[in-house]
């Protein structure tokens, strides 16, 4: 039981550390005016695990912007600092109701708020938040979890 305790107290100290030290990064990042040059949705191609499991389709968003710093231009797709860490490469996808809102919210063309990294301009994102809703949800239900436990082995003699 006292290892079962260990793991599920793991995992929320692990994600606070870890949204700490993204909180860290983002407090450099400086802002600037970009302007959306690709917006679209994307089907991502069915896995074996998917189709085995009748897992719904994955979609990602096809989002790319540019931006000026120094007199040079970049271009970015990360949404934020948790889609730079979990979404690399188009690997990992969204619901398609999720990959639609990013495309509406930010249509072709749309000028835009970029943060990027003054130290490396290549790394931006469109929010300076450590959490997505996935990561809270996930979060709480571990927080709650462990609070849970906790009563338990306190209340249980």
């Amino acid at each position: 039981m006292t290892f079962l305790i260990r793991v599920i107290l793991i995992y929320p100290v692990f994600k606070v550390l870890q949204a700490l030290y993204w909180w860290y990064q983002l407090r450099s990042f400086k802002s600037t005016e970009g302007k959306v040059i690709q917006s679209g949705v994307k089907k991502l191609p069915d896995t074996k695990y998917a189709l085995r499991n009748h897992l719904n389709p994955l979609y990602r968003e096809r989002l790319q912007y540019q931006y000026v710093v120094d007199e040079e231009r970049y271009i970015a797709h990360a949404i934020s600092i948790v889609d730079e860490h979990f979404v690399k490469g188009n690997r990992q996808g969204r619901g398609k109701r999720n990959a639609e809102y990013w495309h509406k919210l930010y249509p072709k063309g749309r000028t835009i708020t970029v943060y990027y990294d003054p130290k490396n301009p290549e790394r931006a994102f469109l929010y300076k938040t450590v959490f997505d809703k996935n990561s809270a949800i996930m979060i709480t239900i571990a927080l709650t979890m462990a609070f849970m436990l906790l009563l338990g082995v306190l209340f249980q003699g």
